[in-house]
């Protein structure tokens, strides 16, 4: 299933939002390293779930490490607004490619 740009960036806005509330524990904004954890372990578990991650990955401190790099792409140790917005555009492609 295609999402057209704009219903995407709407579900990208919403997600990040989303997080930030659920992962963020001390409300300064943005994802450290200790918030992250239990937020991109989520996402891996979902991704494992649906088929898209290789057998015999398992969660550890090596994929978080792999993780949270990822998603930090301005490498500031904490995963803003719009970072959260970019990963959740990309499982969402991932997940609707086959």
């Amino acid at each position: 299933m295609e999402i057209p740009p704009e219903m995407m960036d709407e579900l990208a806005k919403a997600a990040a939002a989303e997080a930030i509330a659920q992962f963020d524990k001390n409300n300064d904004g943005k994802i450290d390293r200790s918030e992250a954890e239990p937020m991109l372990k989520e996402a891996f578990e979902g991704m494992k779930a649906e088929g898209k991650v290789p057998a015999g990955i398992e969660w550890n401190a090596d994929t978080f490490e792999e993780g949270f790099k990822h998603v930090d792409k301005d490498g500031s140790g904490f995963i803003e607004n719009s970072e959260i917005e970019s990963f959740v555009k990309e499982l969402f492609k991932r997940l609707a490619s086959n």
